[in-house]
């Protein structure tokens, strides 16, 4: 999947979420807003690839934080050799799959929470 098509496979209870989790800021979140209700544009779109940065810098801090942890109880005084062994990007698609699947568990709550009963059903 290209970063243009992830891009478009946000949606807006997701983007609420980076926005909350203050993963975005209130004028990144706002023009993607507008863009989802219909005012596409270059801003818009600009701001929807803010979030995926944002997601990438997030997996980053994920990455490095693993790797200091690692380092910090095996005593290694540099990151050279996880930057050798990690440098094909594996470990990166990975969590950004796994960040991707927990924004997907936010589109399920938020359908199932806006979902009206079945008829006969009890609330």
């Amino acid at each position: 999947m290209s970063t243009e098509e992830e891009s478009t496979s946000l949606s807006e209870a997701q983007v609420n979420m980076l926005f909350t989790r203050g993963l975005i800021g209130r004028e990144t979140w706002s023009l993607v807003l507008r863009m989802f209700r219909g005012a596409p544009g270059p801003a818009g779109h600009h701001a929807l690839r803010t979030c995926e940065v944002a997601i990438e810098s997030l997996v980053e801090s994920a990455v490095d934080a693993a790797c200091a942890v690692i380092q910090d109880k095996l005593g290694v005084k540099t990151g050279d050799l996880a930057a050798a062994v990690l440098s094909d990007g594996t470990i990166e698609r990975e969590l950004t799959r796994y960040v991707r699947a927990e924004l997907a568990v936010v589109d399920s709550e938020v359908s199932a929470t806006s979902a009206p009963d079945e008829p006969g059903e009890s609330a």
